[in-house]
């Protein structure tokens, strides 16, 4: 089940932009850095931890929404 402060947020994001455009959000996940390919990993190696989430949590929703793997 998702928050509902996360619905709320992806919500109001998607009244922001034209049809077709998709958004989301999702809340921070600090497991989804295991996820990350290795040149992105890299470009966040020297982050703190909880950046590393942050930016491991937008690649994964990128991906999503995108549909890349």
């Amino acid at each position: 089940m998702t928050d509902p402060t996360v619905r709320a947020i992806g919500d109001a994001l998607a009244g922001l932009v034209p049809d077709g455009v998709r958004t989301g959000a999702v809340a921070i996940d600090a497991g989804l850095v295991d996820e990350l390919w290795p040149e992105e990993l890299a470009a966040v190696s020297a982050a703190v931890p909880s950046r590393r989430s942050e930016f491991a949590t937008g690649r994964r929703l990128l991906r999503d929404l995108t549909g890349t793997t």
